[in-house]
C-alpha cells in the first residue's frame, strides 16, 4: 500500500485505488484514454481544512464588504423601527455587533492556522478592515466608510483570535 500524504510525521495508507478515481480526459473510446488521478479524499480533507474554510470565508467577505449597495439596505426600516421598539437595539449597536460578528470567523481561522503565532489573526483583521474601508471609500459611493467599522471588526477577529487560544489551552495535555 502507498503512503498518500503525511500529517503530522503519520504516514495515511488506503487500498490501491480506494480514494482514487479515474478522471477520463479522451474523448475518443476508441483509442486508450489518458487518465488522471485525483484522491478524492484528499480533496474533501482540503475543502473542509482551515485553509479550506478560510478561502470560503474571504470569498463571502469579499461579497459582503464590496456590494455595491449596503447589504442592510433591505432590512434598515425593520432595524430602524426595531431600534424605536428596543431602545437597546438601535441601528448603531445592530451594525457594530453585526461587525464583530462578521470578523470572528478570521480571528478563529487565522490562528488556527498560525497557533505559535496567533495575534496574526487580530493584524490580519485590522489590515483587512482598513482595507475595505479604504475601497469603500474610494470606489463604492452608495457605501459608508466607517473607522467604527475598523474598531468592531478588528474586535471581533481579537474575539476570535482569543477564543481559539483559550480553547487549544484548555485541551492541550499537562505537561
Amino acid at each position: 500500500m502507498p503512503a498518500l500524504g503525511h500529517r503530522r510525521g503519520r504516514a495515511r495508507t488506503e487500498p490501491e485505488g480506494a480514494s482514487l478515481r479515474p478522471l477520463v480526459l479522451a474523448a475518443d473510446t476508441t483509442q486508450e484514454a489518458d487518465t488522471i488521478r485525483i484522491d478524492w479524499t484528499r480533496l474533501k480533507a482540503s475543502l473542509g481544512s482551515t485553509q479550506g474554510l478560510l478561502a470560503g470565508y474571504v470569498v463571502v467577505l469579499g461579497l459582503i464588504a464590496f456590494w455595491p449597495t449596503p447589504v442592510d439596505r433591505g432590512a434598515s426600516a425593520f432595524l430602524l423601527w426595531l431600534g424605536r421598539t428596543i431602545p437597546v437595539l438601535s441601528y448603531a449597536r445592530v451594525e457594530f455587533s453585526a461587525n464583530v460578528v462578521l470578523f470572528l470567523p478570521l480571528g478563529v481561522l487565522v490562528a488556527r492556522m498560525l497557533p505559535s503565532r496567533p495575534w496574526i489573526a487580530i493584524v490580519a483583521g485590522f489590515l483587512a478592515s482598513t482595507c475595505i474601508e479604504l475601497v469603500q471609500w474610494i470606489a463604492l459611493p452608495a457605501r459608508t466608510p466607517s473607522g467604527l467599522d475598523v474598531l468592531s471588526n478588528t474586535l471581533g477577529a481579537a474575539i476570535g483570535c482569543l477564543a481559539t487560544v483559550w480553547w487549544h489551552r484548555g485541551r492541550s495535555p499537562v505537561a
